[in-house]
């Protein structure tokens, strides 16, 4: 808001300038005159308005003609012009904007070098005076540009995968990726053709900004995720929640989630729903892989004998414990066991005692070739595991 004013006793018409400068755009403005003093194109102690730049010489839109008129001060100040300017930086202007407006002195008079004692003035005289001068520093926004990884070799991708963000002008995301162990950008902005970054508004600059994967696809885990500034990281992962803290403007956030494509083994069991005590029975027990991708190498199921029954022989596995009474058998089946396949195994076993029984057994359900993460037994998976556990059962009398 410059304020123009002579500072020495004489009734002048001079010329006024106000430029915007690069990345700045006067959207409007208005000129107040008070003390007897005239804008340019208006009446005494009246008020004119435009657009754009401010020039008591040029034309066009917002432009006026003529010298504004300054009548000389006594022992107060003289002619006074206000200018309210209303201005809007744009999309790229980052970093301190100098604003500087002029008054020129006109021919046949000389800038003074004091002013009288009543008077106001930026300065004691001379052509200081004629400047005015603002800094502005428009706080400019950022970008996140939002990945989504898969690993684990799934043959067709997976998806979608779904995110919500905090601190971002879009606050939702999704991604689906077609081919194995690719990596796809998430759009951040959808009203916008192609794929675009998240924006992360001037209001949002110093805040943190929180990036969420809400949901999995069956058969897929959340590996982790990174967030870097120029290669370097930045920002805390915990769970499903990325944190960029006290985010910074005009900064390019580069962040990816990787997510694993998963084999799902459940286990089913059946035997006998009657048995002759000390004659041989038999349980079949089989793995079914529903996941994505192969199971590791080997598939181990555990099961729970009942007291008074012994493992005698397995068919299609290997067993530890066999001929022991009411002992755990920890049973590998050979793999990997592909997406969409099953394979079952046989245990001969016979009851030493009469009355009712069951047979509980378990198996790790990520197929990585560990234990499973819950005991055979009546609270199979209860409460549940992580990774989770296939339990299964068969009641014989």
């Amino acid at each position: 808001q410059p304020t123009i004013a002579p500072t020495t006793a004489h009734d002048v018409t001079a010329a006024i300038s106000d430029t915007p400068p690069a990345g700045i755009t006067f959207q409007s403005w208005t000129c107040q005159a008070s003390n007897g003093a005239t804008c340019p194109g208006g009446a005494v102690n009246g008020s004119t308005t435009g657009s754009g730049a401010i020039s008591s010489t040029a034309s066009g839109a917002g432009q006026v003609a003529g010298g504004a008129y300054l009548p000389a001060g006594n022992a107060a100040a003289g002619g006074l012009l206000t200018y309210t300017i209303n201005a809007v930086a744009n999309g790229t202007a980052c970093g301190a904007i100098t604003n500087t407006s002029t008054i020129a002195v006109p021919s046949g008079f000389s800038q003074g070098t004091s002013v009288g004692s009543t008077f106001t003035s930026p300065a004691t005289g001379g052509s200081a005076d004629l400047t005015a001068q603002a800094v502005v520093d428009p706080i400019c926004p950022s970008t996140l540009v939002l990945n989504k990884a898969t690993t684990g070799n799934a043959p067709s991708g997976g998806g979608p995968f779904n995110f919500t963000l905090t601190g971002t002008t879009q606050t939702t995301g999704t991604a689906t990726t077609t081919t194995p162990n690719a990596t796809v950008q998430v759009d951040g902005d959808t009203t916008t053709a192609g794929i675009q970054a998240f924006t992360i508004p001037p209001s949002a600059i110093g805040s943190n900004v929180t990036i969420q994967e809400t949901s999995l696809p069956a058969n897929w885990s959340l590996q982790g995720a990174t967030c870097t500034v120029a290669g370097n990281p930045v920002g805390s992962f915990a769970g499903s929640t990325y944190t960029l803290p006290n985010v910074a403007e005009n900064t390019a956030y580069i962040c990816t989630f990787t997510n694993q494509a998963m084999a799902n083994v459940t286990l089913t069991k059946t035997g006998p729903a009657t048995a002759t005590r000390a004659i041989n029975y038999q349980y079949t027990l089989t793995v079914t892989n529903g996941g994505l991708t192969p199971t590791a190498a080997s598939v181990v199921v555990q099961d729970q004998l009942p007291s008074g029954v012994t493992a005698t022989a397995v068919s299609g596995a290997s067993c530890t414990n066999l001929n022991t009474a009411g002992a755990l058998l920890t049973c590998t089946i050979a793999g990997p066991l592909g997406a969409g396949a099953s394979a079952s195994f046989t245990l001969t076993v016979s009851a030493a005692n009469a009355g009712a029984i069951t047979n509980y057994a378990a198996t790790n359900s990520t197929g990585n070739g560990s234990n499973p993460p819950s005991a055979p037994g009546s609270s199979c998976n209860s409460p549940a595991t992580t990774p989770p556990t296939s339990c299964a059962n068969a009641p014989t009398t």
